[in-house]
């Protein structure tokens, strides 16, 4: 029976003492390998009001990512300080109901 772990460097650095570990509860045999190249790539996103914006991938900054999250944040700021987006007309009063 073969069994592979998939270990992130950044997140576990003493990955022969792991590997130590690992073998010792299960009482086997274990190689530890490694390579220079990320499988997966990596993706910084910002999560603001339901949307996401890629700002980073492959270790690479975004600009336009983060700036149309910071625009969304001023629209929204900028729509709640000034009660709305001005451009609804107010709401009617609501209609009398006691039979007069």
């Amino acid at each position: 029976m073969v069994i592979y772990y998939s270990i992130d460097r950044y997140k576990v650095p003493n990955k022969v003492e792991f590997a130590g570990w690992i073998g010792r509860t299960k009482q086997k045999k274990i190689r530890v390998t490694g390579t220079t190249k990320k499988p997966v790539p990596l993706e910084h996103c910002l999560f603001y009001s339901g949307e996401l914006y890629k700002i980073c991938e492959s270790e690479s900054f975004i600009p336009q990512g983060f700036k149309a999250a910071k625009d969304a944040f001023k629209k929204k700021n900028m729509s709640a300080a000034t009660g709305g987006s001005g451009s609804h007309a107010p709401a009617p009063a609501p209609a009398s109901h006691d039979g007069a």
